[in-house]
């Protein structure tokens, strides 16, 4: 019989509270029960899709549902579908292409920008 703390339970719930620490490489998860936020934060609606983390969110006044990639060496990365849609590309001046990673067909390029907060 597995045994816990009284206040711990498995947490797997996308409504739970959560925090992403990008500079110690931490994701620690809440129990709602006993958490109390006060920060400056932003909180994002995010349900799980296919074993991934969707949040829905806006990136340039425009709202979408955005992967979370944890293991990311990218601060946000847009499909091509999206960008083409309300041309990014143009918008960012993004003509650096450059690796973007590897999957089942092999290496993949992307174009790179950097973009105000």
């Amino acid at each position: 019989m597995e045994r816990r703390a009284p206040h711990c339970r498995p947490v797997s719930r996308a409504e739970d509270p959560s925090r992403i620490d990008f500079d110690r490489q931490r994701i620690t998860f809440y129990n709602p029960n006993y958490f109390d936020y006060s920060g400056t934060g932003t909180s994002l609606p995010v349900h799980f899709e296919a074993g991934s983390v969707v949040a829905e969110a806006v990136v340039d006044e425009i709202p979408g549902q955005f992967e979370i990639d944890s293991g990311s060496i990218l601060s946000l990365l847009l499909n091509a579908i999206f960008v083409k849609q309300h041309d990014l590309a143009r918008r960012y001046e993004a003509t650096v292409r450059g690796y973007a990673g590897e999957g089942f067909g092999g290496p993949d390029s992307g174009l790179y920008t950097h973009a105000a907060l």
